[in-house]
């Protein structure tokens, strides 16, 4: 059914910033309160058996303070790493530069990645997100963000991959979509049992592409705040700053909500 899995997601004894995953390690973590999933469990699981939204955004907003204690943004430090690499390697390879200067690979990844060329689009993507995936927890939710965001961003492109069809807003659509999927996807896996609470998988369906949706609108507007030049132009490590200024921006809405 949909998206949602069986994983029970964090505990109280879970850290609020997993370490290998802090996108600003070395700055203090606040004590997380007790009980700190509940309330967000709860109105997310209301709003998935009723679809009233206000419980949604009670759920976000107890997400993004009392469940990861106000530095939700925190947690993503490997994805907007990965999002960074993807941008500027697909601009590399957009902008015919060697392979020994794509930015974000190693030289054996940025050979990989040159082999998508005049692959199947569906092929081409599995390859570069096989390129990008990191090792550790984080690699299949990362690649199936990956394969999500490209299957999203180059659709409606030429049948076969090729690096020249890319644009800037290709980019800037790809990294949207990532970001949006890899925050959706947290969401859902710190959800609990609160998507059990569909009536019937296509209740759960339309609940989960509101819950996207919610994510996607709110990603996009606070990039798009932080997004001053073409996103071609930029360094992999100046487009992971953007993404974590945009995931402050959107975690402090939401918890906002509440006020």
């Amino acid at each position: 059914m949909g998206t949602s899995s069986n994983n029970p997601g964090s505990d109280d004894r879970s850290p609020l910033v997993p370490p290998h995953a802090d996108a600003e390690p070395g700055k203090p973590l606040p004590e997380p309160e007790k009980n700190r999933f509940k309330e967000f469990r709860t109105s997310l699981g209301k709003y998935v058996r009723t679809g009233d939204k206000s419980y949604l955004n009670k759920g976000l907003s107890s997400y993004a303070g009392k469940a990861t204690g106000g530095v939700g943004h925190r947690r993503f430090g490997t994805a907007i790493a990965a999002g960074g690499a993807l941008i500027s390697a697909l601009s590399g390879f957009q902008q015919g530069n060697p392979i020994e200067d794509i930015e974000g690979l190693d030289q054996e990844k940025a050979e990989r990645f040159s082999e998508a060329v005049g692959k199947p689009l569906d092929e081409a993507i599995e390859i570069l997100a096989d390129c990008l995936a990191p090792e550790g927890d984080d690699s299949d939710v990362i690649r199936d963000a990956l394969v999500h965001a490209l299957s999203e961003s180059l659709e409606g492109l030429d049948e076969e991959f090729d690096y020249q069809t890319l644009d800037e807003e290709v980019f800037t659509n790809t990294i949207l979509c990532y970001l949006t999927e890899v925050v959706f996807q947290e969401v859902v896996l710190e959800s609990g049992k609160s998507f059990d609470k569909a009536e019937s998988p296509e209740v759960l369906q339309e609940r989960e592409d509101v819950l996207r949706e919610t994510v996607k609108a709110a990603i996009d507007n606070h990039l798009s705040e932080h997004i001053q030049v073409q996103i071609s132009s930029l360094s992999s490590s100046q487009i992971r700053d953007i993404q974590l200024a945009a995931l402050k921006d959107v975690f402090a809405e939401w918890e906002a909500y509440e006020e």
